[in-house]
């Protein structure tokens, strides 16, 4: 996590050895990364995490936010509005500002 334009945060994802979704649960094709900030209940949708062919999964994103929970979850759809299935991974940030 650094400072990006107009300070924001930059968040910069990787995770490595990183299952096919489909494999954790049925029906899935892909890992949507979600932000929960501090002092919100509704999670948002940051993106699709980019996995290749090596199982690494990256998400680069920018938010206004510099203090929140990470959520990675396996979902049907990148554009799906809320998360369906549980957290593969989970991390809370904040920034030593």
């Amino acid at each position: 996590m650094t400072k990006g334009d107009n300070d924001n945060t930059k968040l910069e994802i990787e995770v490595k050895n990183l299952a096919l979704p489909s494999r954790v649960v049925s029906g899935t094709t892909t890992y949507v990364v979600w932000l929960q900030p501090d002092g919100e209940t509704a999670m948002q949708n940051v993106g699709g995490l980019k996995v290749d062919e090596d199982l690494v999964g990256t998400l680069d994103t920018l938010t206004p936010y510099t203090a929140f929970v990470v959520l990675v979850t396996p979902e049907v759809s990148a554009q799906v509005t809320a998360p369906t299935n549980k957290a593969v991974f989970t991390s809370r940030v904040e920034s030593a500002d």
